[in-house]
């Protein structure tokens, strides 16, 4: 089973950088959803909802374990060989989960898209 990341289909910058990471990802270990598509299943899980889904990246782990913002793009990251050598620094206790939730949210509040 793949891990599933959800994404806001509808923004041009969340669907460029989806490009990016799924042509880097040659073992092709995520199944990009857009998040329109999965709100509209009805086997989806409850929690992820619009409102969830027009803020932030959500991914979803074989074990249904959820991870959004920093914590996802880290995790992605992580899978991706092209990342292996920063991918240290996003690994760094405390100074990496703030640092890097402070610019993932300071990049998803200034992107071109509805919200």
């Amino acid at each position: 089973m793949k891990n599933k990341v959800i994404y806001d289909g509808q923004c041009s910058f969340c669907t460029d950088v989806k490009n990016i990471l799924e042509f880097l990802d040659f073992s092709k270990n995520f199944e990009w959803i857009k998040a329109e598509l999965y709100t509209k299943n009805p086997n989806r899980i409850s929690c992820i909802n619009n409102e969830l889904t027009n803020k932030t990246i959500v991914l979803i782990k074989p074990n249904n374990q959820l991870l959004t913002e920093f914590k996802a793009c880290r995790y992605i990251m992580s899978r991706i060989v092209f990342f292996y050598p920063i991918i240290v620094f996003m690994y760094i206790p405390f100074i990496s989960n703030f640092l890097g939730r402070a610019i993932y949210q300071s990049i998803s509040k200034r992107r071109k898209c509805k919200t």
